[in-house]
C-alpha cells in the first residue's frame, strides 16, 4: 500500500507556507514544515521554499536530491532545483509541481530498489557465502565464456583443496574448517592478478584461472598462490594446513576449456597421490 507523499516546507512568508500547507493536504500530502524532519535522506518526496537565494539541504536530504531520489521546488528566482516556479505563483501550480515531482521520485526509487535487489539476487546466485568466492555456477559460466572468446581464453587452470580437510574437520571441529575454508578464500583473493578469476568449487576445492600471462609461468604462479593460501590456512587453524594443486597450460586454439580442467583434475590427484603439500603440472597435449 503507498503512503501519501511527503513534502518539507520551507516558507518564509507565514501566510504562503499557510496556504500551501492548506492546499497541499487537501491534495493527499503528508506535510511537514522546517527542516526539522530531514534527518534521514527519504524523509521527504519533495522539498518546497520561496528562498530566492537557494536553499541549504540538510546533508542526507541534499546528497538525497542530488541523486534525483528527493524533488526540490523552489519559489522566486533560484536555481539548482528541479522546479522553479515565480514567486507571484498560484498555489496550484505548486500543487501540480509538486504531484509530478513526487511521482517521478517514487519512480525513481523504485528502480532503485529494483537495481539494488537484483545485484543482492545476482550476488546470492554466484558467490559462496562463507569464502566470498565466486560459486561453481559463476565458474562454469566463465569457462564457457572464455570458450567463446579467444582474447580471454585461460592459459592455466588450476584446481586446488586442502590436505586432509576431513581428518581436520574431525580434529579441530567444523568451525574450525569454516575458519580454514575462509582463510584461503581470502588468501586467493589478494594474491590473484585482477585479470585472473579464483573460485569456490565446493566443500575445500578452489579452482584458478590464470590469464594473460606467458604459458611457461603459469605453474609457478600457480605454486606462489598455494603456498599463500597454506599459509593463511594455517594461520586461521593454529597449526599446520597444507593444500595440493594441479595445474594444467593450454593449448589453444585446440584445446577446450573443459579438457583443461579435466587435464588439471589429473594432476590434482597425482599431487595428492605423490605426498600432498605441492603443485603438479599436467603434461602436455601431445600434438
Amino acid at each position: 500500500m503507498r503512503s501519501e507523499p511527503r513534502i518539507l516546507l520551507q516558507c518564509r512568508d507565514a501566510h504562503l507556507a499557510a496556504a500551501l500547507r492548506a492546499a497541499l493536504a487537501d491534495h493527499g500530502f503528508d506535510v511537514r514544515a522546517g527542516m526539522g524532519h530531514a534527518s534521514e535522506p527519504h524523509a521527504c518526496e519533495v522539498v518546497v521554499a520561496d528562498q530566492s537565494e537557494g536553499i541549504g539541504l540538510p546533508r542526507p536530504l541534499g546528497a538525497a536530491q542530488a541523486r534525483g531520489l528527493v524533488g526540490l521546488v523552489l519559489i522566486g528566482p533560484a536555481c539548482g532545483a528541479d522546479v522553479v516556479l515565480p514567486s507571484d505563483c498560484s498555489t496550484r501550480e505548486v500543487v501540480l509541481a509538486c504531484q509530478l515531482l513526487a511521482e517521478i521520485v517514487r519512480l525513481r526509487r523504485d528502480r532503485r530498489r529494483g537495481r539494488g535487489a537484483w545485484r543482492r539476487l545476482h550476488q546470492l546466485a554466484h558467490q559462496d557465502p562463507l569464502t566470498e568466492l565466486p560459486n561453481r555456477r559463476y565458474w562454469d559460466r566463465e569457462l564457457s565464456r572464455g570458450a567463446s572468446r579467444p582474447g580471454r581464453s585461460p592459459v592455466a587452470i588450476a584446481l586446488l583443496d586442502v590436505d586432509a580437510f576431513k581428518r581436520l574437520n574431525s580434529e579441530l571441529g567444523m568451525p574450525a574448517g569454516d575458519r580454514v575454508l575462509a582463510a584461503v578464500g581470502q588468501a586467493l583473493s589478494h594474491a590473484l592478478r585482477a585479470q585472473d578469476l579464483a573460485a569456490q568449487l565446493g566443500g575445500d576445492e578452489f579452482a584458478l584461472m590464470v590469464r594473460d600471462a606467458e604459458p611457461e609461468h603459469a605453474p609457478a604462479i600457480v605454486e606462489r598462490v598455494r603456498q599463500l593460501c597454506g599459509e593463511a590456512a594455517s594461520r586461521a587453524a593454529g597449526g599446520p594446513v597444507s593444500l595440493s594443486a594441479g595445474v594444467a597450460v593450454a593449448t589453444p586454439p585446440d584445446e577446450q576449456a573443459h579438457q583443461t580442467v579435466v587435464r588439471a583434475d589429473a594432476a590434482l590427484r597425482a599431487a595428492k597421490a605423490s605426498g600432498r603439500n605441492q603443485t603438479v603440472t599436467a603434461p602436455p597435449v601431445p600434438t
